[in-house]
């Protein structure tokens, strides 16, 4: 039987009203008050506050209710505005040290000291996620224009949750360790959710100016998408199975829009996690929340699990935002809730928890009245008796804005010309472009001073906030028409951005670049305005005797790119229907931003004087048949230039770089020896040493060498490195950095772009300037390989960026290319062809040899046999007393303590225990032996081996050729396991 409104109004007072603390109007539980219960609890007033105006109430009560919601909502921005330090630190460099504080004081705001993992990015989204709920139902919350620039930086704050590691939703870290903060699928989820309702939510109400409108990174919205549909169905990398992800796959956040995962999510929860009074946060879930460990708790002996029926609320709310009541499983969820209940004070009241000890039919409720629990108690009966409808609490629902569809609309590219004689030019071709002259109307910039201008966002002198971090923007925000008080700015795409990257005066990159940017926007874009960008074109781009920018904008002229509608115009004529983004009313922009600094458009002013690069354009900058070739016959390699010049005295170090008949990568080498020498600041020719290597990485065409030795001394890096680095951690793979041989840096998650730069211009520079860039390409190539063509790393578990750069290099030497000279399009497909074996097969003569080539492969990439880790495991689950020893490191039982064999934790340790092979040969030669053993055993369990077995030592006894085939070696370590007694059972078959 349905209960009335005014049943519902005295069950709030009772247990939240009469639990808020009077000058913040906080919700305390114990000593502390945390802003995911806070939220909850302000939920509930507002959604009583809907039942109330449902039924036309005019006692006053609607107002109260929306008062103390209200209260509540500024109560947490108060908390957070007392802690503006952590969040201006942390939004620039993702301290954890810096994370904003969870706990409260309930009273005065103070953030509290406990032992607690503060780190929790889903309380900021979920609180900022409410926010706009609240505002666009008519709540007013936000009073001032500093208010307004605090919420800004929360939004700051979250942005980047793709790449933060923290301690997920019950602030326990990762599976295993509680310090250990990691990637999670909850606090992914809630960002981008919260992203997405707050992007340009006018915080004073609709008829504000949009000084008070609040600006989301729609790319950030793309990457967190992108990143949660990676993690997902797992909620990291560490936890398979956890009920947080009950809060992105139905209420609150609604977060994933594909049905078959969303189902996969509930099922497996559901078969791990469901007991008879709720569930259980994880499996074997024996911890008491984070702020409650060291509170006073009952005898906890023989305790085996808790179980958290308020946690079943959420697939009850869930179904009834779905219309699934009279679904089997919602009437399942309501008798486990009804299990669970008992009465205090007239009221239906929810345990905390329940306590199930060895003995399944003994079980103990925690009865504390939790205001957050009783809340969300409230909150779903209310949806139950129809008292208020889901649209109350979700403005999505009739919003078509945010329907999960893409829009194919039609992409809007204006083309322009570097100057009229280059417009003549591809007038030619039948290519129509403009001219900046033609153009005086609208600013062109950069991305990175589009990037500049919007850190004036959220910018507050007072509080001592800087705005908008120094991000780089993506094609999302490229892709639209900025209106900027009275001036209109286009911005072109960060490919195109010369100031950035070298990578970018590969016209096949740039080529390629357009064609992805294109499907990008075609499968991204969701606004009904059509996305509208900017290709700057210059005569450097289109080198003789190669034409791939040509084939592309001859392809787009016809109106259609692989079926997708293209319109090529006068930029004028594109901007009425393109995607309008409005920044008005701030005064700093007015007052201090230079509109008429267009560096896009401006010539590179030349140095006064520098070294000849004459004889660099003859002999080093060769042309585009012989640089895609990397012809060995013509140029020599630059290990051969380091050992030229590694002999050689200051003077004659100087009369290379200072030769014209002298290859410019040869001069570039000299001039780096001198560095090593005699410091960047020497001169030569006139100059420093350092301006002529700045100068040459701004002209050089061509000669990526030159343009990779320049580019990794002067610290150059690529904007897209973080975001490529959580695609591949995502796709449950590690990365090594580091040349071979060198020390190496294992990367397992997702690091900050300062600790990248760190690991780049530090670890690589001091190994190989070389390897700065290089490696940066190679993690970008293998990122997009990952994510287009994800079966192509099966079997690898880390990915060794050194050892792949040296097993490639090795075997292209072999077919007469230098790796170094290849352009970053031709590296990619080397590199795209090594993975799927092509480049292999092809070099491969003999069987014998294409066992020895496959082996290094392997070893190289770090491939093993499928099941591997399967194997391993149970080797040592049916051995407990076994330890596997290679070189200075062992593997043993304890090592699959808390973690199943289809893990990344588990297959990590295995990978430390290979990573002892000297090589690529020996490493997957350790591969098979240990193949080997661990099948004998699964297939003769009554095995038992001796207690240490060194692997290392039973393949050097086994006497193994790099040559043979899998099972010659196999053959060879079975002999030797049963000859030389590594068995203590004799006599049983193991072939």
């Amino acid at each position: 039987m349905a209960l009335t409104v005014d049943f519902y109004y005295d069950w709030v007072v009772s247990r939240l009203v009469s639990k808020q603390t009077g000058a913040l109007g906080l919700f305390p539980h114990l000593r502390y008050s945390h802003v995911r219960d806070n939220v909850i609890c302000a939920v509930t007033l507002w959604a009583m506050s809907k039942a109330l105006k449902s039924r036309q109430d005019g006692s006053g009560r609607l107002f109260e209710m929306e008062q103390l919601a209200i209260k509540t909502m500024r109560g947490i921005l108060f908390c957070y505005t007392k802690q503006l330090d952590k969040l201006e630190n942390f939004k620039n460099n993702q301290d954890p040290d810096q994370a904003l504080h969870v706990l409260f004081d309930p009273h005065t705001g103070d953030a509290v000291d406990v032992k607690w993992n503060h780190m929790q990015m889903h309380t900021v989204s979920l609180y900022l996620f409410y926010l706009s709920q609240m505002i666009r139902s008519g709540l007013n919350i936000i009073y001032t224009i500093e208010e307004c620039n605090v919420v800004q930086n929360l939004i700051y704050y979250i942005e980047r949750s793709y790449r933060v590691k923290d301690f997920g939703t019950w602030g326990l870290g990762t599976r295993n360790d509680s310090t250990q903060p990691e990637l999670s699928a909850t606090s992914i989820g809630l960002a981008k959710t919260a992203l997405k309702v707050c992007n340009n939510l006018n915080l004073f109400g609709p008829k504000s100016c949009t000084e008070t409108a609040l600006f989301v990174d729609p790319d950030a919205v793309f990457r967190n998408e992108s990143i949660l549909k990676g993690l997902s169905p797992r909620e990291s990398l560490s936890k398979n199975v956890d009920a947080a992800l009950l809060l992105i796959e139905g209420f609150p956040a609604f977060a994933i829009h594909n049905q078959a995962t969303r189902a996969a999510i509930k099922k497996n929860i559901d078969d791990e996690l469901l007991g008879k009074f709720g569930y259980q946060r994880f499996p074997n879930d024996q911890s008491e929340l984070g702020e409650m460990k060291n509170e006073e708790k009952g005898d906890n002996e023989g305790l085996i699990r808790y179980e958290w029926p308020f946690l079943v609320l959420f697939q009850l709310i869930s179904a009834i935002f779905d219309g699934e009541e009279e679904m089997q499983n919602f009437a399942k969820y309501q008798d486990i809730l009804e299990n669970s209940l008992y009465e205090s004070d007239g009221f239906p009241t929810l345990p905390r928890a329940v306590k199930i000890f060895s003995d399944e039919q003994v079980a103990e409720k925690d009865l504390q009245a939790i205001p957050s629990i009783q809340a969300l108690l409230i909150l779903f009966y209310l949806l139950r008796d129809r008292h208020i409808h889901p649209t109350d609490l979700d403005f999505r629902i009739n919003d078509k804005k945010f329907k999960k569809k893409k829009s194919n609309s039609v992409i809007q590219i204006a083309l322009i010309a570097e100057s009229t004689s280059f417009q003549q030019l591809l007038s030619t071709y039948g290519i129509i472009t403009q001219t900046p002259n033609q153009i005086a109307s609208v600013y062109i910039w950069p991305s990175n001073k589009l990037s500049h201008l919007l850190s004036y966002l959220g910018r507050s002198e007072v509080l001592g906030l800087t705005g908008r971090p120094q991000r780089p923007l993506g094609s999302l925000s490229t892709s639209r028409v900025w209106r900027i008080g009275s001036k209109t700015v286009v911005s072109v795409p960060l490919y195109q951005d010369k100031q950035d990257f070298y990578i970018c005066k590969d016209e096949n990159f740039i080529a390629k670049s357009i064609k992805n940017h294109i499907r990008f926007l075609h499968n991204h874009w969701t606004s009904a305005k059509r996305p509208t960008f900017c290709l700057m074109l210059s005569s450097t781009l289109f080198k003789k005797d190669s034409k791939p920018l040509l084939e592309v904008l001859n392809m787009l002229k016809f109106g259609e790119f692989e079926g997708i509608p293209i319109k090529i115009g006068r930029l004028q004529e594109l901007i009425p229907a393109a995607k309008l983004t409005v920044l008005d009313c701030h005064k700093p922009l007015k007052d201090t931003f230079d509109f008429h600094e267009n560096r896009i458009l401006a010539s590179p002013k030349l140095m006064r004087r520098s070294l000849s690069i004459r004889s660099a354009d003859e002999n080093s900058m060769i042309n585009s048949s012989t640089q895609s070739s990397g012809d060995k016959a013509v140029l020599l390699s630059y290990q051969s230039y380091i050992q030229c010049c590694e002999t050689k005295t200051v003077e004659e170090l100087c009369l290379v770089s200072s030769d014209d008949a002298s290859p410019l990568a040869y001069k570039v080498v000299a001039l780096l020896r001198l560095i090593e020498v005699i410091g960047e600041d020497f001169i030569v020719e006139g100059m420093k040493i350092v301006d002529h290597i700045q100068h040459f990485y701004k002209i050089v065409e061509g000669d990526w060498l030159v343009l990779r030795l320049c580019g990794g001394y002067l610290g150059k890096s690529v904007d897209s490195l973080a975001p490529s680095l959580a695609t591949i951690v995502v796709a449950n793979k590690a990365v090594c950095f580091g040349k071979m041989g060198q020390e190496e840096k294992l990367v397992t998650g997702p690091l900050h772009p300062k600790l990248l730069d760190e690991i780049f211009h530090t670890l690589l520079r001091d190994q190989d300037v070389l390897h700065v860039c290089l490696q940066q390409e190679f993690l970008i190539f293998l990122a997009e390989i990952i994510d287009e063509a994800p079966a192509l790393f099966e079997g690898i578990t880390v990915l060794r960026i050194g050892w792949i750069i040296n097993i490639l290099a090795e075997i292209l030497l072999n077919l007469g290319i230098l790796l170094e000279y290849l352009p970053p399009h031709s590296l990619k497909r080397k590199l795209l062809e090594l993975l799927s074996g092509d480049l292999t097969t092809s070099y491969c003569s003999q069987e014998s040899e294409c066992f020895l080539r496959t082996r290094i492969l392997n070893g190289t990439l770090g491939r093993v046999p499928n099941g591997l880790y399967t194997l391993v495991w149970d080797l040592l689950r049916t051995q407990p007393h076994l330890t596997l020893v290679v070189m200075d490191t062992t593997l043993t039982s304890a090592d699959m303590a808390g973690v199943k064999p289809g893990e990344a934790d588990f297959a990590l340790k295995v990978e430390a225990f290979l990573s002892d092979g000297q090589d690529s040969i020996t490493r997957h030669l350790l591969v098979e032996t240990l193949q080997v053993l661990a099948t004998a055993v699964a297939r003769s369990p009554e095995l038992r081996l001796r207690e240490t077995v060194d692997v290392m030592e039973l393949l050097e006894r086994a006497k193994v050729n790099k040559n043979d085939s899998f099972d010659d070696v196999s053959q060879k370590v079975l002999t030797v396991l049963v000859k030389e007694d590594y068995f203590a059972v004799q006599g049983c078959s193991i072939s």
